[in-house]
């Protein structure tokens, strides 16, 4: 084994590496097509459409034609991508150009991370390792192919911690500017990595010799947040009459509500599962507001809401009334005019409900919803939707894989919380290993917790600080103990 390490291209052969992770990236997404998990979507030849990709993309759209940034639901982070590539490019191409850009970035990403890995161990055995468990981490690569912001959010947050450590190794400022800059980035992309630069601002205070070096190290930092940050909240001061600091929505349609959101709101309150998309017994699939759901083909009746969610303001029977309400205004018979009227009486039902529920039973609002959202969040296996048949389905070699990465999920999920704890308190810099050993249980708690929500996907951007901590924070666990 030293003799095949010995023969191996330096760590910091980059041009080698680069290749290395390109190919893996090649090699990865062909065997996500062969087995079906991506290439049925309708986004160029590459490509996979994702329901939320309008809404980052119509704004740019809107630019284009002479309009302004509308509707402005999202942060321009990924947008803006798409409309740099739209000044070359016509869809469908132009999102087959995406999918290749997402995926040459995250195979940069891909050698980033190993190298990190390296830096802080030495080991080149190490480099390898991490190498090869984050490229058959499926869960991270199926979002390469897709119209969502995951692929550039995880090559950013790699980027930034590259440059993290860099300062913290070499006290190089513009590594810190740069740091900010792919953060900021980052947040763009998605919002709730908000409270991030809380953790670098405290690595920064750890690492001081005065407050001097720590107000200039700081505002270095957050020199690319204020600006970008500050122009988006100048301009929603401009169009709404208030500096909306990141977004102004938490659900998509809230300007105009139908009861497919109405009804996810109460869901989402009593602690169901809002992704019907995923789960055919998801709780949202109780209400008939899956796409998929029609008249005469519909699987809400084997969905059973739990009795604890009943308030003096509705019973099982009319919840069920409301959800067989939904799926009749489905049909082509309907007119205009009485759909428009029974939306309308089927919001101010579903709001009712949900402030009852809230009233009624403050613990579930408050405590049990989150812990259930929790719950569904971790106990994943891999990604749930990287693969086009239920289990049972499955080819033999399919199953397989689905094992191992059934596996490597809690491996990834328990021994990055374990590696993130060693690194921090075995690490002889801990300035440095304070951002990437937070943002560990950040990535854990922050989504189910603080918006309640479980869907695989939001995992995805702090998978590689898990791997990263689990391999480092073993490393030096064994090492301390030896």
């Amino acid at each position: 084994m030293n003799r095949l390490l010995k023969s191996l291209p330096d760590p910091l052969s980059a041009h080698v590496w680069l290749l290395v992770t390109l190919v893996v990236k090649v090699a990865t997404l062909v065997l996500l097509f062969r087995i079906g998990a991506i290439g049925h979507g309708n986004a160029g030849v590459l490509g996979v459409w994702w329901a939320d990709a309008p809404t980052y993309f119509e704004p740019m759209e809107s630019l284009l034609r002479g309009g302004g940034y509308d509707p402005d639901l999202r942060m321009p982070g990924y947008g803006v991508v798409y409309l740099l590539l739209r000044l070359f490019t016509e869809p469908p191409v132009t999102y087959d150009v995406l999918v290749i850009l997402q995926s040459l970035l995250a195979s940069v990403s891909m050698y980033i991370l190993a190298r990190l890995v390296w830096q802080q161990t030495g080991s080149k055995a190490l480099f390898v390792l991490s190498m090869a468990v984050y490229a058959l981490s499926i869960s991270v690569h199926w979002y390469d192919a897709v119209m969502l912001t995951e692929s550039f959010c995880v090559s950013a947050l790699i980027f930034f911690l590259d440059r993290w450590v860099h300062w913290s190794r070499t006290g190089n400022r513009a590594s810190l500017v740069f740091a900010g800059l792919w953060l900021t980035w980052a947040i763009f992309l998605k919002p709730v990595l908000a409270p991030i630069p809380a953790f670098v601002l405290l690595g920064l205070w750890l690492a001081r010799s005065d407050w001097r070096q720590l107000l200039r190290n700081a505002m270095l930092f957050l020199l690319p947040l204020m600006a970008f940050d500050g122009a988006w909240m100048a301009r929603n001061a401009l169009r709404h009459g208030k500096p909306i600091v990141l977004t102004r929505v938490l659900f998509v349609g809230e300007d105009d509500p139908k009861p497919k959101l109405t009804a996810l709101k109460f869901v989402w309150a009593i602690g169901g599962d809002i992704t019907w998309w995923t789960d055919p017994q998801a709780e949202m699939r109780f209400f008939n507001t899956g796409l998929d759901q029609l008249p005469g083909s519909t699987n809400a009746s084997s969905i059973i809401l739990p009795n604890r969610i009943l308030t003096s303001a509705y019973t099982m029977d009319s919840l069920r009334a409301a959800a067989d309400e939904i799926l009749a205004l489905k049909s082509d018979t309907v007119s205009a005019d009485y759909l428009h009227h029974r939306n309308l009486a089927l919001n101010a039902k579903f709001d009712r409900w949900t402030a009852a529920f809230i009233a009624e039973h403050p613990a579930q609002y408050y405590l049990l919803s989150r812990l259930l959202a929790l719950r569904r969040y971790v106990f994943q296996t891999g990604n749930p939707i990287a693969y086009s048949l239920p289990f049972r389905q499955m080819p033999l070699h399919h199953k397989a894989l689905k094992l191992f990465h059934f596996g490597l999920h809690w491996a990834t999920l328990l021994g990055g919380m374990l590696g993130a704890w060693w690194w921090l308190r075995n690490g002889n810099n801990r300035s440095l290993a304070v951002v990437p050993s937070l943002i560990v249980p950040f990535g854990i708690f922050v989504i189910p917790f603080a918006l309640r929500f479980s869907e695989h996907r939001y995992m995805v951007p702090f998978i590689p600080f898990m791997l990263l901590c689990l391999i480092i924070g073993s490393h030096l666990r064994f090492k301390h103990n030896a």
